[in-house]
């Protein structure tokens, strides 16, 4: 039996086993009201179109891909909370993302730390006790909780979220795929104009190269 899993909060999300995944999370406020109103509009029209009726087709998965490149693009123009771009906040995002790795959850293949969001790409392993890929969920919310709680500490941050809720992800089909999500997450702090070379960027899979 094939091992998958489909929930949907805001975006849908869809978990086969044995696949990487492509990940995206933001800071909490780093995208305003107007431009959450207008990508919402746009989930809504994705939703509602007679293509959507298999949440599984090509159709449905690029039109997600492409509203999840303007979200990307219009989080390296906003001015926003940045706090990752602390380098001891970065780092807690880091060793989060190996920790996770040495607790034999999932596979690391690529990640950039940018100043107001993160990209990865894993792949869950089994889990001893249940013979099961590691849930997604799980592997999100062990992230996001870890990094939210020590990063607020550091920052003297209470009773204020810093995530936010939502999180992207998308599973590749094939190893060209994987090769072109990998460019993408090492390429973004060079597309976001930080620095000319990806090797330069301090919060990124390429210095682990």
């Amino acid at each position: 039996m094939v091992y998958q899993v489909w929930y949907r909060r805001v975006l849908p999300h869809w978990q086969p086993a044995g696949v990487p995944f492509f990940l995206t999370w933001r800071l909490a406020g780093s995208l305003p009201a107007n431009v959450l109103a207008e990508f919402a509009a746009e989930e809504e029209r994705i939703a509602s179109d007679p293509r959507a009726k298999d949440e599984h087709s090509d159709w449905v998965i690029n039109a997600y891909k492409r509203l999840f490149e303007r979200q990307d693009n219009e989080l390296h123009t906003l001015n926003g909370p940045r706090w990752l771009a602390q380098p001891d906040i970065a780092a807690i995002v880091r060793d989060a993302m190996h920790q996770g790795v040495n607790e034999r959850m999932y596979r690391l293949y690529a990640y950039t730390v940018m100043s107001n969001h993160v990209h990865v790409l894993l792949q869950p392993l089994e889990d001893a006790e249940t013979g099961q890929p590691v849930p997604l969920a799980r592997i999100t919310q062990m992230l996001k909780g870890r990094t939210a709680r020590f990063a607020n500490q550091k920052l003297g941050r209470t009773g204020h979220p810093f995530w936010a809720r939502e999180s992207y992800d998308h599973w590749s089909r094939n190893e060209n795929e994987t090769r072109r999500i990998v460019a993408y997450i090492l390429n973004n702090p060079v597309k976001a104009g930080l620095v000319t070379d990806s090797s330069a960027w301090p919060w990124s899979w390429a210095v682990e190269l």
